[in-house]
């Protein structure tokens, strides 16, 4: 699936709909409206993730850094 950006204008009544879904961003929102997008435990899950994948990274730089200065 390709990104594209676009703009466009849209009544308030669907505004507000896109703003009632679950989501970060409009975009989001509007995925999750029709049905394509992540819900905010995907979100809450994929950050945990990240978090211990950086966190593992700065261990091995740290373990790397201790190892060079030997």
């Amino acid at each position: 699936m390709k990104t594209v950006q676009c703009t466009f204008r849209l009544p308030s009544e669907v505004v507000d709909l896109i703003d009632e879904k679950p989501g970060r961003t409009r975009t989001d929102k509007l995925l999750n409206l029709l049905g394509y997008g992540c819900n905010q435990t995907d979100y809450d899950a994929i950050e945990k993730r990240i978090k211990a994948v950086e966190s593992r990274l700065s261990a091995l730089e740290n373990t790397n850094q201790v190892n060079v200065k030997e």
